[in-house]
């Protein structure tokens, strides 16, 4: 379900607020497709990219009351301080994208005072899971990119990841948001051996110059150099 676009800052000077975003669908339409998916037995998947649409999407799954495991928000690109705090009390998953850093679109947008953009550190510490993806083919879909951009990014920095916190978005996490954990996503006895062999160390190395060397999935090998 997509539910908002980020676009240019609009400001409401009587209510005092500043929102991101444009929407696709009012308030109560986005409820009522929330609650639909729910009595169906779906999860949901709620693309959210404004901090406006933010707040709407977090208030059709808290109204609608789906299971929390399978309740997504993707994107998340603009969180303001009241979605962070109803985001962490939610139990929702939120999908993002650490490659968008690198496109101009988003490196350069403005960020108005009190909306924080691709807050992955803030996101983490206040408890909220966030998980890796590319949004390819909107992005390239390389990994090892994604995990650059999460650990040395030069918009807002101080949202910088440690590098294994960033590789955990794509792994852990990433299975997590896909209700796969228990099958995948981590390295553990009795989980399908999905594994990639690189040709340097990701964690203590630079990743500039590191190449996958062999791809093993579910224990066979799809793919060696």
């Amino acid at each position: 379900m997509h539910v908002g676009l980020a676009a240019t800052p609009r400001v409401d000077w009587g209510a005092g607020t500043v929102t991101t975003g444009v929407l696709h669908y009012a308030p109560e339409e986005s409820l009522a497709m929330v609650a639909d998916a729910k009595n169906a037995g779906f999860g949901v998947a709620i693309h959210a990219i404004g901090n406006l649409a933010l707040g709407h999407a977090i208030d059709a799954i808290e109204r609608a009351k789906p299971h929390a495991h399978a309740s997504r928000i993707e994107h998340a690109t603009c969180v303001d301080r009241a979605s962070l705090t109803r985001l962490a009390d939610l139990g929702a998953i939120v999908v993002s994208q650490p490659i968008f850093l690198d496109l101009p679109a988003i490196a350069n947008a403005p960020t108005p005072s009190g909306v924080r953009l691709l807050p992955f550190r803030t996101l983490l510490e206040a408890g909220v899971t966030v998980a890796g993806s590319s949004d390819a083919p909107c992005a390239t879909f390389d990994v090892l990119a994604g995990v650059r951009a999460a650990s040395e990014r030069t918009v807002r920095p101080e949202e910088r990841l440690d590098r294994r916190t960033a590789f955990a978005l794509f792994t852990r996490n990433a299975a997590r948001a896909c209700g796969a954990l228990d099958v995948t996503g981590t390295l553990e006895v009795g989980k399908r051996a999905d594994v990639v062999v690189l040709s340097g160390d990701p964690i203590a190395g630079p990743l500039d110059g590191i190449c996958l060397e062999q791809t093993i999935l579910a224990g066979k090998t799809v793919f060696e150099r």
